[in-house]
This record gives structure tokens, C-alpha cells and sequence, in this order.
């Protein structure tokens, strides 16, 4: 097929893709900090005896705020940018698949099973060595999808 809108488009499904997981790695890279560790540096500044104590505890608080600050608002802008390319890639997959179907491209799953068992009884006829019809019989089972799905 030398389609290349076609391919073009695969290209741009894959790229999106690839883009998706950009997104969801950024998304693992930049947790907003554990609830564990502003509880922690609260019980810092309730136990803090000192002058110098609650000033670092209260350091630590406020350490621990921007950067749950900053990760919410990554999170914030990162989902958003998630929510739009997954519905860009749906656009560019369903232009994909309406195209493949213009091209009339498209095997119903009857009509590729019907392709194979006509090329098995072609291979039937032609190849007269019964070891290699079986090998070939078998390697074709392998790739076949089990019958049912």
C-alpha cells in the first residue's frame, strides 16, 4: 500500500503515543509530597522547645507546602496535556481507521480465515512432500489466533 497519508498518520498515532507516555513518566517523576512528611514536621514543631526548633520546623512545613504547590500544579497542567493528546490521538486513529476503510483495506476476520485455508489447500496441491506440508500445516496453526477470540 503506498498510501502515505496513511502512513503519515500511523506516524502521528505513534508519535502521540510516544508523547502519552512522556506525559505519564513526568506524571511519576513529580509526586506530590507525602501527607506522612508534612504530618512529621508538624509533630516537629509541636515537640520544638526552642526558638530554633520551631523556626526549622516550620522551614521544613513550608519546604514541604511549595513543593506540594509546585507538584499539584504539574500534575494540573500534565493531566491536562494527557487529556488533550489522547483525544488528538483518537481523532488521528479514527481518520486512520476511516481512511483504511476508504481504501478498502480492511479484512473482516471470516475473510482472512478464508485467505488462509485457501492458501493451505493451494499449498495442498502444490507441495508433495507430506513432512513439509505437516511443518507447514503447523507453523500456520501457530500464527493463527486461537479459535473462539
Amino acid at each position: 500500500m503506498a498510501d502515505e497519508q496513511l502512513l503519515s498518520l500511523r506516524d502521528d498515532v505513534a508519535l502521540l503515543e510516544s508523547r502519552q507516555i512522556t506525559l505519564l513518566q513526568k506524571l511519576s517523576d513529580n509526586p506530590p509530597p507525602l501527607w506522612k512528611d508534612l504530618a512529621d514536621a508538624m509533630q516537629c514543631l509541636q515537640a520544638a522547645d526552642t526558638a530554633e526548633e520551631t523556626e526549622n520546623a516550620l522551614r521544613r512545613m513550608e519546604e514541604l507546602i511549595q513543593v506540594g504547590c509546585g507538584a499539584v500544579r504539574i500534575q494540573r497542567e500534565v493531566w491536562e496535556e494527557v487529556r488533550e493528546v489522547t483525544q488528538e490521538k483518537t481523532k488521528t486513529a479514527a481518520a486512520e481507521w476511516k481512511r483504511l476503510h476508504e481504501l478498502q483495506a480492511v479484512l473482516t476476520v471470516e475473510q482472512a480465515m478464508l485467505l488462509v485455508h485457501t492458501i493451505m489447500a493451494a499449498a495442498k496441491e502444490i507441495v508433495t512432500d507430506r513432512a513439509q506440508l505437516q511443518k507447514l500445516y503447523e507453523r500456520t496453526a501457530i500464527l493463527l489466533p486461537p479459535e473462539g477470540s
